[in-house]
């Protein structure tokens, strides 16, 4: 199954390295406060995929050109176009119905328009541009990944930045990277002027800095910004376009969850490190937001097997546990991006038919699945229920 290949080497990566960063608190302290919400992780209900996903779409991926990637690790949809990246940051720019628009393979190298690392990236929705974080600039292409102008990042020794997140056509929340200095921190930059405004820290709510955390900002569906941090947390931010930060939604993790207590009692990195690859507590890696439900992505160990998804009820406050793999097969998408009413997984056909419930019944994606070839990467656009 081609999802495994890539997700279990990411995840030790991010296990067995992010322990040993050194965290340091940044200019500014987020301002502390008690989510007004409060979800209850460890009270929760065996999951039925009929009670979250109303509807699901299937659109194929028709990459062209000699090289097809074997997975697609992070995803942005907008309204006109699908953006994946695979595991060497190859980034791919699709329509909405799946045809193939363009590539940044033909600019990795290290002429003036070129790009040499790819650290994050995105989609920026106003001035329609694509938006690639490097080392050191801020590089822009347009849909077709013609090079329009770099811009120059803010000095901060060893800060590297790996996701972006954009509030107008120049201004942009920027997240270091996990191995950067000020990892816990959230950057305002504003690329008219190539200037950062405003630091931010979540220090004091970080449990560990391990994540699968691609995608961290959400548009909640007041028109707010929500933030999930890319670390080990159960607190949710509300994150105000001039720069106000407070903690608006909170867990409660159960008995078999990790937590601030349960990490105090291992003295050494080496310790917490075993404990995170072998541990029977459930961590949490991967947090998703819509307008009516909270994903939690939490692991067990260090298998498929061992990884569960948590879909939290933004109204009635309920919890619903599903496994994501079993028996060789998944039992739960991989998601990887969400808005407001949809969520989003890549898969490779063969792991979709593999578990036809993925396909919630619908005929219509039955039929357009079959009709698709075999080593097709697919799109799954859920709707989430209104129940």
């Amino acid at each position: 199954m081609l999802n495994k290949y890539y997700i279990i080497p990411i995840l030790r990566y991010v296990l067995v390295v992010s322990f040993l960063l050194l965290m340091s608190a940044c200019q500014k302290k987020v301002e502390r406060q008690i989510g007004e919400t409060c979800y209850n992780l460890g009270e929760s209900s065996i999951g039925n995929l009929n009670d979250i996903f109303q509807d699901v779409e299937i659109i194929p991926l028709q990459f062209e050109g000699e090289y097809y990637p074997p997975n697609a690790k992070q995803v942005v949809v907008s309204d006109s176009v699908i953006l994946v990246s695979d595991n060497r940051n190859r980034i791919y720019v699709f329509n909405s119905d799946g045809t193939y628009v363009s590539s940044s393979n033909e600019h990795y190298g290290m002429g003036p328009e070129d790009i040499s690392m790819v650290s994050g990236w995105t989609w920026n929705p106003y001035s329609k541009r694509i938006e690639i974080l490097t080392s050191k600039a801020l590089s822009i292409f347009s849909r077709n990944f013609s090079f329009e102008t770099t811009i120059p990042l803010p000095g901060s020794e060893g800060v590297i930045y790996d996701q972006i997140f954009d509030i107008s056509e120049s201004e942009h929340f920027l997240v270091p990277t996990g191995m950067s200095p000020k990892s816990h921190g959230i950057f305002k930059f504003d690329s008219n002027t190539s200037s950062l405004k405003e630091i931010y820290s979540y220090e004091d709510n970080v449990i560990a800095p391990v994540s699968m955390q691609w995608q961290s900002f959400f548009i909640d569906s007041n028109g707010g910004i929500l933030f999930s941090p890319p670390a080990v947390t159960y607190t949710i931010y509300n994150l105000e376009s001039n720069g106000k930060v407070t903690a608006d939604i909170s867990f409660i993790p159960g008995t078999d969850w990790l937590t601030k207590n349960k990490r105090s009692e291992y003295t050494s990195d080496r310790q917490f490190a075993e404990y995170l690859m072998t541990s029977s507590d459930y961590i949490p890696i991967r947090t998703l937001i819509t307008g009516k439900y909270i994903f939690t992505l939490a692991k067990k160990g260090r298998k498929l097997s061992d990884m569960y998804y948590f879909v939290t009820n933004r109204l009635t406050k309920d919890t619903q546990a599903f496994e994501l793999y079993n028996e060789g097969n998944y039992s739960f998408p991989m998601l990887s991006y969400a808005c407001n009413e949809y969520i989003y997984a890549v898969m490779d056909k063969e792991s979709i038919e593999a578990t036809p419930q993925l396909l919630l019944g619908s005929e219509e994606a039955c039929n357009n699945l079959a009709a698709t070839d075999s080593e097709t990467l697919v799109l799954l656009k859920y709707k989430t229920s209104n129940n």
